[in-house]
């Protein structure tokens, strides 16, 4: 039984969202605990690797900075 999306695919859509906006002074952006916590794992380690080790509280507000050498990487592994 599968249920939701394979890992990869979820890394594709994060790195396709940091590759489209990447330059965007600011993003507000709603989504839930797994896709949030890839973003995180991306911008701050490069991989989905560190992604279940995060957790991020139900109604939690997360400013998250990207700084220009994250998003380069990000979009390189593409």
């Amino acid at each position: 039984l599968t249920l939701g999306e394979p890992i990869a695919a979820l890394g594709d859509r994060v790195r396709s969202l940091l590759a489209k906006y990447g330059n965007a002074q600011n993003l507000l952006l709603f989504g839930h605990g797994a896709w949030l916590r890839a973003l995180l794992s991306l911008v701050r380690e490069g991989s989905l690797r560190g992604m279940n080790k995060l957790t991020i509280e139900h109604n939690a507000l997360t400013v998250l900075e990207v700084p220009a050498h994250a998003r380069q990487g990000i979009r390189e592994q593409q």
